[in-house]
């Protein structure tokens, strides 16, 4: 899920931010102020993760971020709308993707045994950059065969069913099972005299 999302989300910075501003008034400006603007929230969303998160359940607030850093993206630069909002949209989508990797982290750690630990962290890494590459390419193979808009549309549904059709597997319940399971463990124990 991570990797095909992270492919879709390269071609979308290397090619439709330019693609969309070229003719816009605000030009590069614009480019420059709608990635800083996510990038604020991202930094943002980090921070709000870092104080409140451990208190939340990690599944639904993982596939909320998810769904708020990808598909409205795409949505938002498919449509003709005006600057403003394509900056709080992906002000908003930088809060969301901001969650993300904090999650994914504290799961790693609590899930794979340390000797393992720096592997298996390199080898997701690895899966999840691994189609970074040819994000572009595909962007490109299919700007050739069809609109910008129908391409920015056809991105913003495959990141949705991605990430959506990921959320329904059981597998995904388990990154709230220890935290939980930890939880009944502090209700249960007496408390201290």
């Amino acid at each position: 899920m991570v990797g095909i999302n992270n492919t879709q989300r390269q071609n979308h910075i290397r090619r439709d931010d330019p693609g969309r501003t070229r003719d816009a008034s605000g030009g590069v400006g614009a480019i420059g102020l709608v990635g800083a603007t996510m990038g604020a929230g991202g930094v943002a969303g980090s921070v709000i993760a870092s104080v409140y998160a451990h208190r939340l359940r990690r599944r639904p607030v993982f596939f909320v971020g998810y769904f708020l850093a990808g598909a409205p993206r795409y949505l938002v630069l498919a449509l003709d709308v005006p600057l403003w909002l394509v900056v709080a949209v992906f002000a908003v989508s930088g809060l969301g993707a901001g969650f993300l990797n904090p999650i994914l982290g504290a799961v790693q750690i609590e899930r794979v045994p340390r000797p393992l630990l720096g592997r298996v962290h390199g080898l997701v890494t690895a899966l999840a950059w691994a189609g970074i590459p040819f994000g572009g390419l595909l962007a490109g193979g299919l700007l050739g065969v069809g609109p910008l808009a129908a391409v920015l549309l056809l991105f913003g549904a495959v990141y949705l069913l991605t990430t959506s059709l990921a959320g329904l597997l059981p597998e995904w319940r388990a990154m709230d099972r220890r935290r939980l399971a930890e939880r009944r463990e502090e209700a249960v124990a007496p408390a201290a005299p």
